[in-house]
C-alpha cells in the first residue's frame, strides 16, 4: 500500500499573480520511503501542490490518505519546511529543535534524551556547534540546514521540503545537495520536495512530478528517475539517463541546468541579518560540511606511471579536484625516492606514495615526517620471473599458480645453483621501504629462502623492470601493473603469482603529505582526500574501466597502450589469467588501518631496516591518520569505528558494523595463515621461521 495517496483531490490553488489555478481530480501515489520531486514552470505552483498534499488548505472534494488514514491539517506525521522560519525571534537553535521534538508524532522523551536527540539531528546536518546560536543571527544557508534538522527531529513520517535550498549560491547549494544525498541513503522517510532546480530534482528523487497550467487547470505527468543509489553530483554530467532527464525537465521548465532564476521568497529579507553568521566561521565535527575554504587552491601532486596512480589522474581529468575548488597540477616522477625528496622539501604539496614510506620516515630521526590519511587502493602488484627461470621451475602452465608451490619450486632452483656454484638468483623490487620488498621477502621466507643470503635483492624503478629483465640483469621482480603484463606481452617473462596471493587485500599506495604541510593546510588536505575518495569510488565502477585506461594511456601519464592497460586492470594476458585483485574503493580499500601500518613496521624490524619503536600504537596513529580520513569521508566511503583489525584472521569476506550500517570487508589471509592480532610486534616476529636479525641490513637498502 502506498504511504501517501491523494484520491480525486480538487481545489483552487492561489496564483501569486492574484488569480487561481484549478486542481481537479488529482490522483497520486507515493510509496513508503521513496522521494518525489515537484517542478513547475509557473512560480508558486509546485509549492501550492506540495501544500495541497499536506492538507494545509481544505479541498473542495477528494482527499489525502497517509498509511490508509485520512490526513488532516496539523498532522504530526507530516512536516513541511521552507528555507525560513515564520517568526524566529530570539529563540536558540536548540530550543527550536526541542519544540519540534515536543510536537513530534508520539515521541515522549525526558530532558536528557531530548537533548541527545537534538544533538544527534544537528550532527546529521553538520550544525551541532551552533546549538546555542539565536535563529535571528543565522545566515540563510545556515538556517536552511537548521530547518532540515528540525524536520528530522520531529520524527515525521513524511518530510516535505518547499524550495529549501533553491537560491543559495552555487558552492553552498552543491554542499547541501551532497548532504541530502547522504541523508537519503541513511534515513528511510518518505520525502516530497518542491524545487525550481532540475539538478536537485534528478539527484534527490525517485520520481518527478511535472506540473503545468492549461486553460487555468493544473496538468501533471510523472517521470521515473532510474539512477542507481548512492548518487553523486557528478552523475548529472556522467550518466546518460541523468542527461536525458535534465533535457526533458529543461524543456518543460523552459530553461537549462545552471540558468534557473533563483526562487523568490518575499519574506526572506524581513528581519534577518543574512551576513552575521556563516558556516565558514565554525569548526564543525564533520569539517567536510563546514564549507571552510581551502588555505591553498593551486596544488602540485606527484605520481609514478603505474595503474594505481589512477585516483590522482582521474580526480584531475574527471573534475573531482575542480568540484572541490582545487586547481591541481600533476607531476610525473621517475622514482619513489624523487617523490619522497620533493614532498619533504616542499617542491610537491603531496603525492602518490608507497604505503611504507611515511612509516619509514617516522622511524628515521633525520627524515621529514610524512603522514597519510587515505590509501589509494589495495593489491595490484605481482611477482614476475624471466622466461628462462620459468622454464626451470617445472610448474604447470595453468593459472593461477599456488604461491607456496611456486616458492618451493624457486627454492629448488636456489639449491641447484648453490650446489653448482652458480650465481644467486637476482630479484628486484621498486624501493627498500615498499610493500613489494616486504611481500617478496615474505613469499621467499615462506618457502625457506633467506632473502638476504640465498638470493640477491636490488632496487630498480618500476618503468625499468622490463628492460633489466630483457638484458638478463634480473631473474625476477615484484612491481605494480602494468609492468608485469608488459613483460608477458613482450614474451620476456611470466607473471608467476600476484601479491594478493601472499597477503589478501594488502596495502599498496597511499596519498601522502608532510606533517607540517597538513598542519598548515587542514582544509585543503581534507578537500584533496575527499576528491580522491570520490575518484576511487568512480574507478571501481566497471563501466568506467575503459575510460580509465584511455586516460592513463596518454604520454603524460602511464604512456602505454590502452589495450595493455585494460588487460592489466582486468588481470588477463596472452598466456593465461593472473588476477591482481586491483581494488580502488570497495571493501574499505581507502581506510588507513593501523594494523596495516603495524605489519609494515614489523617487516622493517624483521629485515633489519629499523629498530623496534617504543610505542607502536602511537607511531601508527601519528602516521596513518584515520581521524583526517573520517573527517573527509562521506556516505558511501567506509568509516569503520575501530582503527585496528586482526590481520590474517579472515579467509573470506566478512562484515563490521559502522554508523552507516554493516560494511563488507575482503579477506586478509596471509599465505602461511599467520595472524597479526595486536601491536605486540616482538611476540609476532618471534613466530617466524626466519626471524628478525639485528645483523641484517636488508640488501634492498642500496640505491
Amino acid at each position: 500500500m502506498p504511504n501517501l495517496e491523494s484520491t480525486r483531490l480538487s481545489m483552487r490553488l492561489p496564483d501569486p499573480a492574484g488569480g487561481a489555478w484549478q486542481l481537479r481530480d488529482f490522483d497520486l501515489e507515493v510509496a513508503d520511503g521513496s522521494s518525489l520531486a515537484i517542478v513547475a514552470p509557473q512560480r508558486g505552483l509546485a509549492s501550492g501542490v506540495l501544500r495541497a498534499l499536506t492538507v494545509e488548505q481544505r479541498s473542495d472534494s477528494g482527499g489525502v490518505l497517509l498509511d490508509g488514514r485520512e490526513l488532516r491539517a496539523a498532522d504530526p506525521r507530516v512536516v513541511v519546511i521552507g528555507p525560513r522560519l515564520d517568526r524566529p525571534g530570539f529563540q536558540t537553535v536548540a530550543a527550536c529543535l526541542r519544540r519540534a521534538v515536543a510536537r513530534s508524532n508520539g515521541r515522549r522523551l525526558g530532558r536528557a534524551e531530548t537533548q541527545a536527540w537534538v544533538t544527534h539531528n544537528l550532527r546529521l546536518v553538520g550544525m551541532e556547534d551552533i546549538a546555542s546560536r539565536r535563529l535571528s543571527t543565522l545566515s540563510r544557508h545556515a538556517l536552511a540546514r537548521v530547518q532540515l534538522a528540525r524536520a528530522l527531529a520531529s520524527d515525521a513520517t513524511v518530510i516535505c521540503l518547499d524550495h529549501l535550498f533553491d537560491g543559495l549560491d552555487a558552492v553552498l547549494e552543491r554542499q547541501c545537495i551532497d548532504l541530502m544525498l547522504e541523508l537519503q541513503a541513511r534515513i528511510t522517510r518518505t520525502m516530497l520536495f518542491a524545487t525550481d532546480d532540475i539538478g536537485q530534482a534528478v539527484l534527490m528523487a525517485d520520481r518527478i512530478l511535472c506540473l503545468d497550467v492549461v486553460s487555468g487547470a493544473v496538468t501533471a505527468s510523472v517521470l521515473d528517475v532510474n539512477l542507481l543509489r548512492p548518487r553523486a553530483r557528478l552523475d548529472l554530467e556522467r550518466n546518460e539517463e541523468a542527461g536525458r532527464l535534465l533535457e526533458a525537465l529543461g524543456d518543460h521548465l523552459g530553461r537549462r541546468l545552471g540558468n534557473a532564476a533563483p526562487t523568490e521568497h518575499p519574506q526572506e529579507d524581513e528581519g534577518y541579518e543574512d551576513s552575521v553568521v556563516f558556516m565558514a566561521d565554525w569548526v564543525a565535527s564533520r569539517p567536510e560540511r563546514s564549507a571552510k575554504a581551502p588555505e591553498k587552491r593551486e596544488i602540485s601532486l606527484g605520481f609514478m606511471p603505474l595503474i594505481d596512480s589512477a585516483p590522482l589522474v582521474v580526480a584531475l581529468e574527471q573534475g573531482f579536484f575542480d568540484a572541490a575548488g582545487l586547481k591541481v597540477r600533476l607531476s610525473r616522477e621517475s622514482s619513489w625516492s624523487n617523490i619522497q625528496d620533493k614532498v619533504s622539501l616542499g617542491l610537491l604539496d603531496g603525492a602518490q606514495m608507497l604505503a611504507a614510506m611515511p612509516l619509514a620516515a617516522a622511524l628515521d630521526p633525520s627524515a621529514t615526517p610524512l603522514i597519510s590519511a587515505m590509501a589509494l587502493g589495495r593489491n595490484g602488484s605481482a611477482i614476475t620471473v624471466s622466461t628462462e627461470l620459468w622454464s626451470r621451475l617445472g610448474l604447470a602452465d595453468e593459472m593461477p599458480v599456488d604461491a607456496l608451490a611456486a616458492v618451493r619450486a624457486v627454492r629448488g632452483e636456489v639449491e641447484r645453483r648453490r650446489n653448482a656454484r652458480q650465481r644467486r638468483l637476482i630479484f628486484a623490487m621498486v624501493a627498500p621501504h615498499s610493500s613489494h620488498n616486504y611481500l617478496l621477502r615474505y613469499w621467499l621466507a615462506c618457502g625457506g629462502i633467506d632473502p638476504d643470503r640465498d638470493v640477491q635483492l636490488m632496487v630498480v624503478p618500476p618503468a625499468q623492470m622490463v628492460g633489466y629483465l630483457s638484458a638478463g640483469l634480473l631473474d625476477g621482480y615484484c612491481a605494480g601493473e602494468p609492468w608485469n603484463s608488459v613483460a608477458v606481452e613482450d614474451g620476456l617473462g611470466k607473471a608467476l603469482i600476484s601479491t594478493w596471493q601472499v597477503w589478501n587485500n594488502h596495502p599498496e599506495k597511499v596519498f601522502g603529505v608532510s606533517r607540517s604541510w597538513a598542519e598548515a593546510h587542514p582544509n585543503t588536505h581534507r578537500a584533496l582526500v575527499k576528491a580522491l575518495l570520490d575518484a576511487c569510488w568512480w574507478l571501481d565502477k566497471p563501466d568506467n574501466r575503459a575510460t580509465t585506461c584511455e586516460i592513463l594511456s596518454h604520454g603524460r601519464y602511464v604512456n602505454m597502450s590502452a589495450d595493455v592497460l585494460m588487460r592489466s586492470l582486468d588481470g588477463a594476458n596472452r598466456t593465461g589469467r593472473l588476477d591482481a585483485h586491483q581494488c580502488f574503493h570497495a571493501g574499505g580499500a581507502n581506510f588507513p588501518w593501523h594494523s596495516h601500518a603495524a605489519w609494515l613496521i614489523a617487516q622493517m624490524v624483521r629485515w633489519g631496516q629499523a629498530r623496534m619503536p617504543r610505542d607502536v600504537s602511537r607511531l601508527c596513529a601519528d602516521t596513518f591518520r584515520t581521524d583526517i580520513y573520517r573527517q573527509a569521508a562521506a556516505f558511501g566511503d567506509a568509516i569503520p569505528a575501530e582503527n585496528w583489525k586482526r590481520e590474517g584472521e579472515h579467509h573470506a569476506e566478512w562484515q563490521i558494523q559502522t554508523d552507516d550500517g554493516p560494511l563488507t570487508l575482503g579477506s586478509d589471509r596471509f599465505m602461511d595463515d599467520r595472524v597479526l592480532d595486536s601491536a605486540d610486534l616482538r611476540r609476532h616476529l618471534a613466530g617466524y621461521a626466519i626471524p628478525a636479525s639485528a645483523g641484517r641490513t636488508g640488501s634492498g637498502n642500496a640505491a
